[in-house]
């Protein structure tokens, strides 16, 4: 991260990622929600954080072209479930984004047949390849986030299955054992993350508009 960047977060939520935004040291960040609610607790939160208002995949973004050096979407593209939108959505961020600069995003990506939960949309890593291709971006990385931390929608594996049932149906007893079975578990997802090159679920791709 180059000193004095300028970074807009998607779908922010809390605004755990504009912490870590400024840990890495970009010099602006800009932290974004669908409702006015959700904009002024951010603004609350976050001291020093411009916090605005923004539906990605809308028509019309009211922000400048070029405006940003990277863009992160994390865990809120696939809840784009309108694939027209979806692919506008990346449009939008290609805009934003200046020459060369980065768009860094969660999905599942799996391998196979796209498919559509409540609220959610599961799609391929093929067409979601295509979508960002055809938003005139650059796919550079793709790396697995979790291990056995969420539901391992993208694998037959009968062991992965059963370590991921094993630890939800743990930490369902109560707040005191989920904490514990996250807190035992964590170490081990992130060490197996950090060797896998295809995820079971949450993957994280890093793509770069071209100069």
């Amino acid at each position: 991260m180059s000193p004095g960047a300028r970074v807009l977060d998607v779908g922010s939520g809390t605004g755990f990622y504009l912490g870590l935004w400024r840990e890495l040291g970009a010099g602006a960040v800009t932290g974004s929600d669908l409702t006015e609610v959700a904009v002024e607790r951010l603004a609350a939160q976050h001291a020093g954080v411009e916090a605005v208002r923004l539906d990605i995949g809308d028509e019309a973004i009211d922000l400048p072209d070029g405006s940003f050096d990277a863009v992160s979407a994390m865990d809120v593209l696939f809840h784009i479930t309108d694939d027209a939108r979806f692919a506008r959505a990346l449009v939008n961020v290609a805009r934003l984004l200046r020459p060369g600069g980065l768009l860094v995003f969660s999905d599942l990506f799996v391998h196979g047949g796209s498919w559509r939960a409540p609220h959610q949309a599961i799609r391929s890593l093929e067409e979601v390849r295509g979508a960002v291709a055809a938003a005139g971006l650059r796919e550079e990385l793709r790396r697995p986030m979790l291990g056995r931390l969420n539901a391992p929608v993208d694998t037959r594996s009968r062991a992965a299955r059963a370590a991921w049932w094993t630890l939800r149906t743990a930490a369902l007893r109560g707040e005191a054992a989920g904490w514990l079975a996250g807190a035992a578990a964590y170490p081990f997802d992130v060490g197996l993350a950090r060797v896998m090159r295809e995820g079971p679920s949450t993957e994280l791709m890093v793509c770069r508009k071209p100069k």
